[in-house]
């Protein structure tokens, strides 16, 4: 018993990837969550034997470094709860205020382990709390695990273009720009005059509907409708089960169809959810050397001070970009997909790409979808890049089909009642729905794109052209549905 109460650190550590993978069990990978978890225990250890030879003490330096592990992990939600007090103009959710205060209390509580009497007992008191905690999200973790054998698996859902042949071997680009908004979108949301990138895009043959709409509000509706070429709600209540929009992505028609076609698919990692991984890729480009679940414990834990995590989501989505510009030396017919989390915030870049101010914590999350100064900076950069990759990719022969899409615009308008379920106005519902539709279809002429101008016929407008397949385009329809209604 005696060791076993000494342990408590490790537990401690543990118990926030475990609780972390109970609140997203479907959208991290077990590398992911294997990864985390390793990195918790080691440096939990190195706590536990630095705190044992400092003190002298088996027990006292339990104790204490329990007491660090615990510190560590409390300076995010400090900086979370400080980030909505001011104090006149003064913001005091930032690391000069947080970090002093922090250093302070865990100075103080450092003293008082030092003076503990009955360290043992404390430590019996922690080994208890910190199984328990980890046993509830190891219980979560079991019970979704058991609930998701019951979802009903895409291979269920017919396939509208198993038959069709092949016609033209052109690899195929699709690459989703997260929170990117349309011509309209983004005039009203924010003021800005996008038509210098898009009349760029014209020039090199790309149609583009200055008012396309997203059907789902949501990237993870809009991308398992995208990627599936039909609507979610419906198919859930037809296949008589569960629709795990998740699994959707994850298996969706459309890497499927390729697939059979004898293409390559090669899947850009966004580092998040449903889109870090692909089990139906040949190649997964990992642009990060640390998973989503990993990143967000960073964020919680004193170290976030080193801003690894903004610097880490630069960096992806450099790296992710100049991959595709890569990809044009590629000779194999290939469907490339990439999920790249901009313009959507954090802001990480300037109009001219170079790296943004490392951001402070806004007051509040509405104030971050308002910023429309910054936004719009991250914009102009993902333009550039964006254009850099068109430009490449291009000259393959040949051409390559490109679609370039919003999985939603930005939410310049919403209001906070909305996250309490209340609908939005119509002025913010337009320019969330509005999206970026840029699609390059060689040797298609103009009046053969007439339809469609949603995402979730782009794929059926696609497979027509090129494969000969005869899928019948959906009715363009956009639905509101909020992160915490599906």
């Amino acid at each position: 018993m005696r060791q076993i109460r000494r342990i408590h650190p490790l537990l401690l550590a543990m118990s926030h990837p475990l609780f972390l993978l109970a609140q997203n069990p479907a959208t991290v990978p077990a590398w992911d969550a294997a990864a985390a978890a390793g990195i918790c225990l080691a440096g939990a250890a190195i706590v536990l034997v630095a705190s044992m030879l400092v003190t002298r003490d088996s027990e006292r330096g339990a104790l204490a470094a329990g007491g660090l592990v615990i510190l560590i992990f409390l300076y995010g939600p400090m900086l979370d709860a400080a980030a909505a007090i001011h104090l006149g103009d003064v913001r005091l959710g930032r690391t000069r205020y947080v970090l002093p205060a922090w250093t302070l209390i865990s100075a103080t509580v450092l003293f008082t382990v030092g003076k503990a009497r009955h360290a043992d007992r404390l430590n019996v008191v922690l080994a208890v709390a910190s199984a328990a905690l980890c046993a509830t999200s190891g219980f979560r973790i079991g019970a979704h695990a058991i609930t998701t054998r019951h979802v009903v698996p895409l291979a269920l859902i017919p396939s509208p273009v198993a038959r069709a042949p092949d016609a033209e071997r052109r690899s195929v680009y699709y690459i989703i720009l997260d929170d990117y908004g349309s011509e309209r979108g983004l005039r009203r949301g924010y003021g800005i005059d996008n038509s210098a990138f898009t009349d760029s895009l014209r020039k090199q043959g790309f149609r583009i509907n200055p008012d396309t709409k997203s059907n789902y509000p949501i990237t993870l509706l809009s991308l398992s409708s995208s990627l599936n070429m039909r609507y979610i709600a419906p198919e859930a209540s037809r296949a008589g089960g569960v629709v795990d929009p998740y699994e959707l992505i994850r298996t969706n028609m459309v890497m499927n169809f390729f697939r059979s076609r004898g293409y390559r698919v090669v899947h850009y990692s966004s580092g998040n959810g449903p889109t870090m991984r692909s089990p139906l890729a040949d190649v997964n480009v990992m642009c990060q050397p640390l998973g989503e679940l990993a990143t967000s414990l960073m964020k919680q834990t004193v170290f976030n001070i080193l801003q690894l995590s903004f610097a880490s989501r630069e960096a992806r989505v450099r790296c992710i970009f100049r991959e595709l510009r890569r990809s044009a030396s590629d000779t194999l017919p290939t469907f490339y997909f990439a999920h790249i989390l901009v313009p959507h915030p954090p802001y990480l870049f300037n109009a001219d790409c170079t790296r943004a101010p490392t951001p402070s914590p806004p007051p509040t999350i509405v104030a971050e979808w308002r910023d429309g100064r910054s936004y719009g900076a991250q914009l102009k950069c993902v333009n550039r890049l964006a254009l850099e990759v068109v430009d490449a990719v291009r000259k393959r022969n040949p051409e390559p089909v490109i679609v370039l899409q919003g999985d939603h615009g930005p939410a310049a308008l919403m209001a906070a009642p909305v996250l309490g379920g209340r609908a939005p106005t119509d002025d913010a519902l337009a320019v969330r729905l509005g999206i970026l539709n840029a699609v390059s279809l060689p040797g298609t002429p103009v009046s053969a794109t007439s339809w469609g101008t949603t995402p979730v016929n782009t794929f059926r407008l696609i497979f027509n052209r090129y494969f000969g397949a005869n899928l019948r385009p959906l009715r363009d329809t956009s639905f509101f549905v909020w992160y915490d209604d599906f």
